[in-house]
């Protein structure tokens, strides 16, 4: 799923974003580096014209976030402000 974040098709990606959120808990453990590898695109949604994927976007990186990405995504919520 994390390599359909990147497409620009808005419901192709908007629904990666939610299926994304909805199985990050569970395979945190198994995949570390999820949001170290999509940390960028994910930023990225913060600046899209679709609420929802901006919302979906949000979320995820709420979930993901951990001790040493945490800095990145408070700067960028802060620019976005």
């Amino acid at each position: 799923m994390a390599k359909f974040i990147g497409i620009r098709e808005p419901n192709i990606r908007y629904t990666a974003l939610e299926i994304l959120s909805k199985a990050t808990p569970q395979h945190l453990v198994t995949y570390p580096t999820l949001l170290k590898d999509n940390l960028n695109e994910l930023l990225k949604g913060l600046k899209e014209p679709d609420i929802s994927i901006r919302k979906a976007a949000l979320d995820n990186l709420f979930m993901l976030a951990t001790e040493e990405t945490s800095a990145e995504i408070i700067n960028e919520l802060l620019d976005h402000i």
